[in-house]
């Protein structure tokens, strides 16, 4: 909770928001859904995913493993793509 008495104000800090804002920003292109491991594991079978690799990023002090959501899944085993 940031702001005063009159104004209260909500954000989302941390390390999971910058990552997701520097995929978004410097790994997906024009409509493509890029996300790292913490979000690919969450819905790994539920979405069709092809990893991009190691990619290294702004902030970053190690590089971050990014996928590329291709579309919803068909039921079958899970797999990232190489």
């Amino acid at each position: 909770e940031i702001g005063s008495l009159s104004k209260t104000e909500y954000t989302v800090l941390r390390d999971t928001v910058n990552t997701a804002s520097r995929l978004e920003s410097s790994v997906a292109k024009p409509d493509t859904i890029a996300i790292g491991p913490g979000t690919y594991a969450a819905v790994e079978g539920l979405f069709r995913c092809r990893c991009l690799g190691k990619m290294a990023l702004k902030g970053k002090q190690q590089e971050v493993e990014a996928y590329a959501v291709e579309g919803v899944s068909d039921g079958n085993a899970p797999s990232a793509e190489a």
